[in-house]
Order: C-alpha cells, then sequence, then structure tokens
C-alpha cells in the first residue's frame, strides 16, 4: 500500500519522492498518529512510534504525590448510618515538609485505610459488623496490591458481590 509522507489531503504531490510502501496496519497507524514517518525515500527515512515520545518514568510523580494531604470525609447515610472514607495518598512512612523537611507526622498505612472504608461502608449497608470484617478481609487479601489503586466504589461492590 502506498502512503504519502505529505498527504495529498495538505497538498502532497505523488511522486516518488513524497511516497513510501507500507502494509495496511503500518497505513492506518500513521492517519491515526501513532506512527510517524520523516525522511524521504531517497535519502532514508526515520519511524517513529508515537510512545518514543512518552516519558515512562513516574518519579516526578511520585515525588508530588508523597506530599498530598490526607483528607477525611464523614456522610450519613439513609438509616441512619455513617460512612466514613479518607481520601489522599497515605502510606505507612514519614514524610519531610517540601519547604521546611522537618516531619510533619505519620500517615496511616493504605490497606488499613482502604480496610475502614470497606468496613464502614459495609455497616451502614446494612451488614453486620462481623460480616463487613469478613467480606472487607477476604477482598483486601484477594486483590492484593490492586486493591489500593482501584476507586472506593469498585472495592466496595467487590465486597458487596462477594457471595455469603
Amino acid at each position: 500500500m502506498a502512503h504519502h509522507l505529505v498527504f495529498r489531503s495538505e497538498g502532497g504531490p505523488t511522486e516518488i519522492q513524497n511516497e513510501t510502501a507500507v502494509c495496511a496496519v503500518c497505513h492506518a497507524l500513521l492517519h491515526q498518529g501513532q506512527l510517524e514517518v520523516s525522511g524521504s525515500p531517497l535519502d532514508g527515512l526515520r519511524w517513529r512510534a508515537r510512545a518514543d515520545g512518552l516519558k515512562l518514568s513516574l518519579e516526578e510523580e511520585r515525588e508530588e504525590l508523597a506530599y498530598v494531604p490526607v483528607l477525611r470525609h464523614r456522610m450519613e447515610v439513609k438509616g441512619g448510618g455513617v460512612l466514613e472514607t479518607q481520601s489522599g495518598r497515605p502510606d505507612e512512612s514519614e514524610r519531610p515538609d517540601k519547604v521546611t523537611g522537618k516531619v510533619t507526622g505519620k500517615l496511616i498505612d493504605r490497606r488499613a485505610e482502604r480496610e475502614r472504608m470497606l468496613l464502614s461502608a459495609l455497616t451502614a449497608l446494612g451488614f453486620s459488623k462481623a460480616e463487613a470484617r469478613e467480606r472487607a478481609s477476604e477482598v483486601l487479601e484477594k486483590l492484593g496490591d490492586r486493591a489500593e489503586s482501584m476507586p472506593e466504589g469498585d472495592l466496595i461492590k467487590e465486597a458487596f458481590r462477594r457471595s455469603a
């Protein structure tokens, strides 16, 4: 399949210097912007996947997230229950303040935070404390590390779905 380096729709001529042969998949990727080709067929072509330009390291983002404050939410639920959740980026390590360098306190364990949130949600939904504790522990154990990054609603649904 022939591909125009400068698209015909953008005034690219149908000449050997402006064309290259590509398979159907690469042709589709070129038009979707997922694959780029530069240069000329006479002097050499340079092929580059769009993903090549992406930054793959998440270290900067992790550094920023280390300082996100933990926010606690308390909500009255129909039937007299209370739903308590917590958001932010808690973990067990102490983090120094970005400006002063002083340790400002210990953040809570993410698993413990997820377990408390699940217990609160399940009891608000009518489960006994014992059954809520059992379901929360089972779901967190089953999901392992994935539970830390799952949205709270998905964790609650997973615990709710568990067969008795």
